[in-house]
Order: C-alpha cells, then sequence, then structure tokens
C-alpha cells in the first residue's frame, strides 16, 4: 500500500527566456513501512523536492498524493 505518491512532478522558476526548470518529470512512490533518503550533489534541487512534498511550496505542474492518514 503506497503513503506517498508523487507524479510528474515539476517545478520552475521564473518565465520565458529566464526560467530555470528546478525539476522535470519526477515520479516515485513510498510504500508504507519502507524508508526513503533523498541524496545529491549542492544544487540538484532536494530542498526543492522536499518542500514541495511537505507543503511548503506549490509544483508548476504534477501531484502529489499522501495517504498517511488512511487506514
Amino acid at each position: 500500500m503506497n503513503i506517498l505518491e508523487v507524479k510528474n512532478l515539476c517545478k520552475t522558476y521564473g518565465g520565458g527566456e529566464v526560467s530555470v526548470a528546478a525539476l522535470k518529470n519526477v515520479s516515485f512512490s513510498v510504500i508504507k513501512g519502507e524508508f526513503i533518503s533523498i541524496v545529491g550533489e549542492l544544487g540538484s534541487d532536494k530542498s526543492t523536492l522536499l518542500n514541495i512534498v511537505g507543503a511548503l511550496d506549490l509544483p508548476t505542474s504534477g501531484k502529489v498524493t499522501c495517504f498517511c492518514w488512511s487506514k
């Protein structure tokens, strides 16, 4: 049973010629009881991903679904 699903998550800052794509079509799921880690180089937008998953920021497109409170 999935407790978290992230589908086609994108985050773009700016617009037009000065737009920067921070996340491009990120998808993953977390199964109940599973442990995960987010790792990557400095500047690889780990914090951007976690801010969106934690509902501190909004994605440009895509969907985050949390089933944490379902039985």
